[in-house]
């Protein structure tokens, strides 16, 4: 799956970090697919963890300055990833990089970033746009 018009949230370096964590996936599922070094896979997933949680914290930070009130259930979402996450990062850690793992991680990532994206991070932006609008709801000021 490849980052897509319909997944643009107009924040450019929200949609510029969605891009990457998009690309990157795609590399990890070519390197398991192709049996690439084992080094470089797991430097993928590595890449992909850390790129997450810094683009998590980012997403986290703005909500937090602009007073957002879905922080609660959108950092609970955040923290469900990295759980999840974490268990097929142990996967391949403990059984190494294969066809199945990659495809069950691929499908997993891409379609919980699409849903994210979709809902709870456009529930953001369209927050954020509200607030910063000229004459914007005095409830979310």
């Amino acid at each position: 799956m490849e980052w897509n018009e319909k997944l643009k949230t107009g924040n450019d370096l929200i949609d510029s970090q969605h891009k990457e964590i998009f690309e990157k996936i795609n590399e990890l599922k070519a390197a398991m697919e192709w049996h690439t070094e084992a080094e470089e896979t797991l430097a993928l997933v590595a890449f992909l963890e850390e790129y997450a949680l810094t683009h998590f914290s980012g997403e986290e930070t703005i909500m937090k300055e602009q007073g957002y009130p879905g922080l609660a259930a959108h950092k609970e979402a955040h923290e469900s990833f990295v759980d999840d996450f974490e268990g097929l990062k142990d996967d391949i850690y403990r059984n190494g990089p294969s066809m199945d793992l990659a495809l069950n991680m691929h499908t997993w990532l891409t379609e919980w970033l699409s849903e994210h994206i979709l809902k709870t991070d456009m529930e953001l932006i369209r927050f954020l746009e509200t607030r910063n609008r000229p004459g914007g709801s005095p409830e979310t000021k």
